[in-house]
């Protein structure tokens, strides 16, 4: 009913344990840090795009008030996430943000 395992057993249990939970963790580390990394390319993306309607002026000031608004405001919000996850990949890489 019961299995009786020696001192040498429960070592060797307990470190075989660790290592899968290491391995978890590391397996979590690099999920997150590749999915923040595809997040802020996107968001870099969308940034770059919102510019590129902006810098043609003319094109710009033909568009309604209501979303020139929103895509300004939607600009400022993209680069502020951006910021974020990139200094967030930064920091788990311990690179200086500068």
């Amino acid at each position: 009913m019961f299995q009786c395992f020696s001192k040498f057993d429960v070592l060797q249990i307990a470190k075989d344990e660790e290592k899968g939970v290491y391995l978890n963790f590391l397996n979590f580390l690099v999920n997150d840090s590749i999915y923040l990394l595809d997040e802020s390319l996107n968001k870099i993306l969308e940034i770059k795009q919102i510019e590129a309607d902006m810098s043609n002026t003319a094109e710009w000031e033909q568009r309604p008030t209501q979303e020139r608004q929103e895509r300004t405001r939607l600009f400022h919000s993209q680069e502020n996430v951006s910021w974020i996850i990139t200094s967030y990949i930064l920091f788990r890489t311990r690179i200086p943000i500068p």
